[in-house]
């Protein structure tokens, strides 16, 4: 199946952030998220595995006990209930994947 960016769902998270839902199989989902600079992503789980990639800017991610400032082409991954959080240093575009398939997303309104 194929998803093109200019038909994608978007959600408006926040005033300085967007969620683009892009492709997804019935295990695996993948969006982008697009910041601005200053916006936070508070303390939350999920009981999905998760990878990020910075394709572009500059994100401070906090999972678990371990926090690291990624840069364009740096990625992350965490497993299931793991607490994490964003603060966006640069504006930013980051891709992210979960599996299995996050509902809540597709679902969202």
């Amino acid at each position: 199946m194929f998803f093109k960016f200019d038909e994608t769902t978007v959600h408006q998270l926040a005033p300085d952030c967007v969620r683009h839902v892009l492709a997804r199989t019935e295990n695996l989902l993948n969006c982008r998220l697009d910041m601005q600079k200053g916006h936070t992503a508070p303390s939350h789980s999920h009981p999905h595995e998760q990878c990020t990639y910075v394709i572009s800017g500059k994100i401070e991610i906090t999972a678990g006990n371990d926090k690291s400032i990624l840069y364009p082409g740096d990625s992350v991954s965490f497993g299931p209930n793991i607490e994490h959080k964003y603060l966006v240093l640069e504006d930013s575009v980051v891709l992210e994947s979960f599996t299995p398939m996050r509902n809540d997303i597709i679902d969202f309104s």
